[in-house]
This record gives C-alpha cells, structure tokens and sequence, in this order.
C-alpha cells in the first residue's frame, strides 16, 4: 500500500514537472511572438507606469536587471 502511494505521488511529479516544462516553453514562444513594435510600445507602458509609482518616485535606490532581447526594455529605467 505504501509503494502503491509512493509510486502515484512520483507519477503525479514528474506530471506537474512535465505539465510546468511544457508550459514554460508554450510562453516562451508566445513572448518570442511578440513582434518589435508591440514589445517597444508595451515596455513604454510599463516604464510610465513604474516611473508614475510613488514607491518608486520616493525610493532611494532600486535594483533592475538590463533587459533581455525578448523581454520589456529596462534601459530607460537605468
């Protein structure tokens, strides 16, 4: 009996390992999908938003990493 819950609770794991793998890769290609100018006009958005974010206008300093070529351009926050 024990086995037998050993075994479903590895099933299930390795599942949800698969079922996160795939998932990961499916919004990796859809951001990929993004075309330029989506991307640009979205990461303006995103930069007025955070700019317009008190805790950001009140911060002292902030951590931000340099984009990736896929990702919402950082460079007009650094």
């Amino acid at each position: 009996m024990i086995t037998r819950m050993v075994s479903t609770t590895v099933i299930k794991m390795v599942e949800v390992k698969t079922s996160k793998a795939n998932l990961r890769n499916k919004m990796k290609q859809i951001i990929k999908d993004i075309p330029n100018p989506e991307r640009q006009k979205q990461s303006k958005k995103v930069v007025e938003k955070l700019f317009n974010l008190k805790q950001y206008r009140n911060a002292k300093t902030i951590s931000i990493f340099l984009s990736m070529k896929t990702e919402i351009d950082t460079e007009p926050v650094i």
